[in-house]
């Protein structure tokens, strides 16, 4: 991005890549800002590797297209023969690379920024400090990391090959309805309420929800977008910017549910007072749905997600969350987002009941507690939407005013094609979920 704005440039492992997604990573790829490598005959880019040279140490190979070719060598090649026997202690050949490491080796030589496979070789050793330089991903991975690339040129296409997208605004609202497939009824309970009768701002509280959970994804993207460009304090402080946000935004969502059940189950007082971590507002709850309630109790999974994301939230309200930039060695840096000792403790009792800190970003410096932000988004978001989309299964809608409960939509629309791919179609929803890495 900015004055060396480049392609992105992913090489395909042809063989070990044989799994359903395939095709669409290559389609996705086809867009006009990425650049594909790989040894298919039809390749735009075709990588062909030549005889191993011994005398000079080296493995050569060809990078050829329509427009010329180029000719280079993997070396010193003994390097990279010496690495395989120890990875691959079952390895047959004993002067020669297995597959995958030729591709991973030739990777790193033309540097692309990705090798997209399914060889369990690469997979299971892709931190290995040589191969680690060829960016090993799943095809999968791979899709994603297509999927935020050219949503940070402002491209949404969802099928590339009718060349269709949704925009912006369809693509995330599409895919905060995918991960909250309980909010078709939900959602549905809300508006049909407003509509005959019922509380006239229920709709508007529904809507809220998941516009917020649409929100939150934005903001996860922006934060992995700022975050991958070259460091400096500007896109640090926008990745802040946006992790503050994207809190704000699920503590909403958490907020308009609440206020959801507060009205479904006819709750005395204020509906500002609707809060799961209003334990006088959750204990009344339990009487009208003690299922609900529970969901949301001290320690369990739900309560746990609410609590860290209010933890975080709260340091907005005292102490906020700052920036600090560590160097690793050979010019890498990267930002971590330090914690006040206050929140710190409460996170640390969070996480400590869940699996390994380290898949929450967290991490131990000199002044106390930190944080990955881009790690800390892949953990907290997902299990704050699951969370979302658990309360909205659980709240008993149909005791929502005016509700007809054989009437209310039980998911996606199924009549929605018009001579090309609707928005909530099977396999558009799909699509959607392996763009965004969900």
């Amino acid at each position: 991005m900015g004055p060396d704005q480049r392609q992105l440039r992913i090489l395909i492992d042809e063989d070990a890549a044989a799994t359903g997604e395939l095709g669409f990573l290559r389609q996705v790829c086809g867009r006009p800002d990425v650049h594909v490598v790989s040894e298919a005959a039809d390749a735009s880019d075709r990588l062909v590797f030549q005889p191993v040279d011994s005398d000079d140490d080296q493995l050569p190979f060809t990078v050829t297209s329509a427009t010329g070719g180029t000719y280079m060598a993997i070396w010193p090649y003994r390097q990279w023969v010496e690495r395989a026997r120890v990875l691959d202690l079952h390895g047959t050949a004993a002067d020669d690379l297995p597959h995958g490491l030729r591709l991973a080796a030739a990777a790193e030589e033309i540097q692309v920024d990705a090798l997209a496979t399914a060889d369990p070789l690469l997979l299971d050793h892709r931190s290995d400090p040589l191969l680690s330089r060829a960016n090993v991903r799943s095809v999968q991975e791979a899709i994603a990391l297509v999927g935020l690339f050219l949503r940070s040129r402002g491209d949404y296409t969802v099928w590339p090959e009718y060349g269709l997208g949704y925009g912006r605004g369809l693509y995330y609202w599409g895919l905060a309805r995918e991960v909250l497939p309980s909010a078709w009824r939900w959602f549905s309970a809300c508006v049909a309420s407003s509509f005959n009768g019922g509380p006239s701002h229920l709709r508007a509280l529904g809507e809220a929800a998941i516009r917020r959970v649409d929100r939150a994804l934005r903001c996860r993207d922006v934060v992995h977008i700022e975050l991958s460009k070259p460091d400096s304090r500007d896109t640090a402080s926008e990745a802040l910017f946006y992790l503050d946000s994207l809190l704000v935004a699920l503590g909403g969502a958490f907020d308009a549910v609440a206020r959801v059940a507060h009205v479904t189950y006819a709750m005395p007082g204020q509906l500002r007072w609707a809060s799961w971590r209003n334990t006088k507002w959750l204990r009344r709850l339990s009487h009208a749905d003690d299922n609900l309630a529970s969901c949301m109790a001290s320690a369990t999974d739900g309560g746990d997600s609410l609590e860290l994301v209010a933890a975080l939230r709260n340091c907005l309200h005292g102490e906020a969350l700052e920036l600090m930039t560590l160097s690793r060695g050979y010019g890498e840096r990267r930002s971590l987002v330090t914690v006040p000792d206050a929140e710190a403790v409460k996170v640390r009792s969070l996480v400590q009941r869940h699996p390994s800190a380290d898949s929450f970003g967290i991490e131990n410096i000199s002044s106390g507690m930190a944080l990955n932000p881009e790690v800390l988004c892949e953990a907290l978001v997902p299990w704050a939407i699951s969370t979302l989309d658990g309360l909205m299964a659980a709240t008993d809608v149909r005791r929502l005013p005016e509700v007809v409960p054989e009437a209310l939509r039980a998911g996606p629309p199924t009549d929605e094609r018009q001579g090309f791919p609707g928005l909530f179609e099977v396999e558009t929803r799909r699509r959607l979920r392996m763009l965004a890495g969900l």
